[in-house]
């Protein structure tokens, strides 16, 4: 009878340290998993804001660039040769050459 109360007791501090392990092991997981969950919510939430700020800046710049467009396309229009003439150009004298790139032969093999 001692013998298997002494197994019981020996048993039962087993069963108390297995507990306190899974405890400890289940404690650790839900403060990992929390802080998992709480660092990718904030990720994300940074992540939205710095979205809308790059759409808004998009925005401007595409503003920006479509001003260029209408301006380069006025400065088109009132381009004319005595403008041209008057800011400094002149015309070409003499002869005028153009530059042309050289064709390769189908043939040649590369290697």
């Amino acid at each position: 009878m001692t013998k298997a109360i002494k197994q019981a007791g020996k048993a039962m501090k087993a069963i108390e340290r297995m507990a306190q392990v899974l405890f400890v092991t289940f404690a650790v997981a839900i403060v990992t998993l929390a802080s998992s969950y709480v660092y990718f919510v904030n990720q994300s939430v940074f992540n939205t804001v710095a979205r809308e700020k790059t759409e808004s800046n998009m925005m401007a710049l595409q503003t920006k660039l479509g001003q260029a467009e209408k301006e380069y396309m006025n400065s088109l229009n009132d381009l004319t040769l005595d403008k041209a003439e008057s800011m400094g150009f002149v015309s070409a004298t003499g002869k005028v050459l153009f530059v042309s790139a050289q064709t390769v032969p189908a043939n040649v093999a590369m290697r």
